[in-house]
């Protein structure tokens, strides 16, 4: 889609700073060993983003990766405007009902928030 309209397409990855947080408590409690800093998750994160966008895109599309560590999905939405963006495309996790209410939903917060299209992929 991208590719055929001339969009510019990023690809954007969130650390949950918070969910981070609950990794560094439960790894300090249980001496499970030691824990990524926040520049060496970025960086894999980053290499990791580039090579499914390689895998998924192909040759013939280009793109830029940026990786934020904070808040979904308030960074999604805050990106996205940054950027100017038209469309975002959204890759989702199953969840049953329960657990949308305990864990909050980024999807949904997304497709209710960004004003314009968006895509949501649940997988």
């Amino acid at each position: 889609m991208a590719a055929g309209s001339g969009a510019e397409l990023v690809l954007l990855r969130v650390i949950d700073e918070s969910e981070y947080g609950r990794d560094l408590q439960r790894k300090a409690q249980t001496s499970m060993g030691d824990v990524d800093s926040v520049d060496e998750l970025t960086k894999r994160a980053r290499e990791a983003t580039a090579e499914l966008g390689d895998e998924v895109l192909g040759e013939d599309v280009s793109y830029t990766v940026e990786v934020l560590f904070g808040d979904l999905p308030d960074d999604v939405l805050a990106k996205a405007d940054e950027l100017g963006c038209d469309h975002v495309f959204i890759a989702g996790e199953k969840r049953s009902p329960t657990g949308k209410v305990l864990f909050g939903d980024t999807t949904q917060s997304v497709l209710l928030n960004f004003d314009g299209p968006v895509t949501s992929l649940i997988g």
